[in-house]
């Protein structure tokens, strides 16, 4: 963990997140569900797949149709099995729907929120034209390309081994041999 982050969980919808160390703080405290007796990183491996399109693009705004592959290709490979091959390419559908309000805004088509008590499906969400993207504020301090790393290595250092860590950070095209500060991140298209 990065020196100087402590964990604090806020009451949901409570914190507006406005500095670096809150954002840190955020991360560094997201609520894990269990599956089978393992903590289930879903949330940190969409957070992670979100700092890296938002160092691709300068944006993290996305539809649940265009992350549901992507996302729940890494559920698939770095958390707990399913058994059924429906649920595993909808794997996305929880980190999306729980995903800490501090950090992320899900919406419908209509632009209304989507509640994180909604039910966990790919189908779902797909026709209600879902869409998500990282709070404005937090957009703001990601800007930064030392808080984007810091992020980014907290993720991968709190939430994974060491050796799942440098297999997640390649997976989502982070590059945990950087100098501490740095991350190597994905390169923006030109």
């Amino acid at each position: 963990m990065l020196p100087g982050v402590t964990v604090q969980r806020p009451v949901p919808g409570s914190v507006r997140i406005v500095t670096r160390d809150e954002l840190l703080n955020v991360l560094s405290g997201l609520r894990l569900a269990r599956i089978a007796g393992q903590r289930a990183p879903h949330k940190p491996l969409l957070v992670l797949w979100l700092l890296g399109r938002f160092a691709a693009t300068g944006s993290t705004s996305v539809t649940y149709a265009d992350l549901e592959e992507p996302v729940s290709g890494l559920i698939n490979e770095f958390g707990p099995d399913v058994t059924s091959q429906a649920r595993a390419r909808e794997r996305a559908a929880m980190p999306f729907v729980h995903l800490e309000r501090t950090l992320w805004d899900p919406r419908d088509s209509d632009g209304r929120p989507i509640a994180s008590d909604a039910p966990e499906r790919g189908n779902r969400l797909r026709a209600q034209g879902a869409r998500g993207r990282l709070r404005p504020e937090v957009e703001t301090l990601l800007a930064d390309p030392g808080t984007l790393a810091d992020a980014a290595r907290l993720l991968l250092e709190r939430y994974f081994d060491p050796t799942q860590a440098g297999r997640v950070g390649g997976a989502v095209g982070w590059d945990l041999t950087a100098p501490a500060g740095t991350v190597s991140a994905p390169a923006r298209p030109a």
